[in-house]
């Protein structure tokens, strides 16, 4: 086996509104305005859609041509975040790994605008081909003109293959990365020459490309390190990304200057992006129509409203990854535990209605794997003997509670964090929900911090259930292998299951992609009858951009970055 690559219209009802023709009302909104954890440049909640068509790589192509072209400078001014942390390996936070993809690279590299919003594939990045001589082994060639930032303390020295071991090690060592499971198959990490890199794994191993071009995978300097014991510092965030880290004020924002030695030549065309934290939806909306902001996030409701005062805007409908799900300890629950329980939630879920309120009628029915993945994802009808559970069918779900002991219904607790008021409330009507069925739902909000701890935290700190937007993965194996196995490091239901174990450890073997395809499906159907989760939807999202941007568009995942580094910005 061998593989090698080189770079070479009408009124809308609200959906408050859909819910309450349905008779499905809701408590009101809990408070907080706050940053949701999508995978957008300013990601609306799960709600968005569009009757704007999106814009085509050709028809960027042409608009380039009719303004002659890219033209170098400028400043991009988008929605930032303050970073949990910045320490890409300790962090798991959408707010880390977003601004790392401004300033650091990987080995590789997931495609950039123009690819589709959940192509997947890895392509080149600090390596510029690869090779896999036998089923064992990866051998990647490092780009001879990748260079360091030009600041202390690693002072623009070339990029070379002992910073890819270093980085491996580390990812591998430190207790606090959850996502040691990405290279937990490699048996070595060897490095013949400054410039490759040769990977090798105790058996045949799928995943080891789409993890090198993994968020969470970014390239460290041992020199920062050593100065400063870790990464978590930002006077000294230092990569080989295309834009370098300026100045940084918390709850401001950060301002980022183009790296004059980016290993792309020409590239990025843009000199400075101002990375702003602005949590407020509003405030956002007025900026972006005041000129002030280049991209946002548009929601369903405010789609009219944003059109009108904002008529220039280039509006991207696209497929999201990120979709609303409950998880529940299912270890230590004794409750939970039953799966005629957690099958009982699902049948008194109705999420057509769900859909209709929420994402204004486009959007997918949640499963374990998105709807965009379309390769990897099986429909639910299509689910064997779990297709029933996704159905809406309160009489059959309060059956299976009688039969699991529950016919008087039961009591439980959901904690959540409230990323958007919109996540509080598609959490509130969960629970309005389940309470026809004689399910008791308490929900318990917390800060961000101890919601964290509690929802990824082991044993039975999460002592019920939970709702969360998800994560916006990018590879197959995260959605089973690291949100389903017993050693996942994002496995909030807790699940200990050796028979789903072996399904999703099957899939990482499989070199052929066909034969891996239909072990992912295996595990789906699994899935579709265990019901550890409960996935609602995965909307349309919704993305405008104004009219002097060019060459941008939407792709789902963290790495924000790579999508700007062929945008530039056309003289007004």
């Amino acid at each position: 086996m061998t593989n090698a690559h080189r770079y070479s219209g009408g009124e809308r009802r609200s959906r408050r509104a859909v819910l309450r023709g349905a008779g499905l009302g809701v408590a009101g909104l809990a408070g907080a305005a706050l940053i949701g954890c999508g995978s957008g440049d300013d990601e609306a909640p799960a709600g968005s859609a569009t009757t704007a068509p999106a814009a085509s790589p050709a028809a960027g192509a042409a608009t380039q041509a009719a303004s002659g072209g890219p033209r170098p400078g400028g400043t991009l001014t988008i929605r930032g975040y303050d970073p949990a942390g910045w320490d890409s390996q300790k962090f798991l936070s959408y707010t880390t790994q977003i601004q790392s993809s401004y300033l650091y690279s990987k080995l590789t590299a997931f495609p950039f605008p123009g690819e589709g919003p959940s192509d997947f594939t890895p392509s080149p990045d600090l390596a510029e081909s690869w090779e896999t001589p036998d089923e064992l082994t990866y051998i990647f060639h490092l780009r001879p003109n990748a260079k360091w930032h030009n600041k202390p303390p690693v002072n623009g020295r070339d990029f070379v293959a002992e910073d890819v071991k270093y980085t491996l090690d580390r990812f591998l060592e430190i207790p606090e990365n959850a996502q040691k499971y990405y290279f937990e198959d490699l048996a070595s990490i060897e490095t013949p020459d400054s410039h490759t890199v040769t990977l090798k794994t105790v058996a045949p191993s799928a995943i080891i490309l789409d993890n090198t071009a993994n968020p969470f995978v970014w390239m460290l300097a041992h020199e920062v390190a050593e100065k400063h014991g870790d990464f978590n510092t930002s006077e000294d965030v230092v990569g080989t990304g295309p834009w370098m880290l300026g100045e940084y004020t918390p709850d401001v924002g950060s301002t980022l200057v183009r790296n004059p030695d980016y290993f792309v030549e020409g590239r990025p065309y843009i000199d400075e992006v101002k990375y702003l934290s602005i949590a407020d939806a509003s405030t956002r909306f007025a900026q972006f129509a005041a000129g002030k902001l280049d991209v946002n996030a548009v929601s369903w409701e405010e789609l009219d409203e944003f059109k009108k005062q904002s008529p220039q805007a280039r509006i991207e409908e696209y497929g999201s990854i990120a979709g609303f799900y409950l998880y529940m300890n299912v270890d230590n629950n004794a409750q939970l535990a039953d799966e005629r329980v957690r099958q009982a939630m699902s049948l008194g879920l109705d999420r057509q209605t769900f859909i209709a309120g929420f994402n204004n009628g486009k959007a997918a029915v949640g499963t374990a794997v998105p709807a965009p993945l379309a390769f990897w994802h099986l429909p639910p009808e299509e689910s064997g003997d779990g297709a029933k559970f996704f159905q809406f069918d309160q009489a059959e779900a309060k059956k299976l509670l009688d039969a699991a002991g529950f016919k008087d219904g039961l009591s439980t607790q959901m904690i959540g964090y409230a990323y958007s008021p919109a996540w509080v409330e598609m959490a509130e009507w969960s629970v309005d929900q389940l309470s026809k069925i004689g399910i008791k739902v308490e929900l318990q909000p917390l800060e961000y911090a101890n919601y964290i701890s509690t929802a990824y935290g082991g044993g039975d700190q999460l002592k019920a259930m939970g709702w969360e937007p998800s994560t916006s993965y990018t590879t197959i194996d995260d959605y089973l292998y690291g949100v389903y196995h017993s050693t996942g490091g994002k496995n909030q239901s807790r699940v200990r299951d050796p028979e789903l174990d072996a399904l999703v450890e099957k899939q990482r073997t499989l070199l052929d992609r066909n034969a891996r395809r239909e072990a992912v499906f295996d595990v789906q159907r699994y899935l579709a009858v265990k019901h550890y989760m409960i996935h609602m939807s995965y909307p349309v999202s919704l993305q405008a951009y104004q009219p002097w941007l060019k060459d941008v568009s939407a792709k789902n995942g963290y790495d924000q970055g790579g999508r700007y580094i062929n945008a530039w910005i056309e003289s007004t």
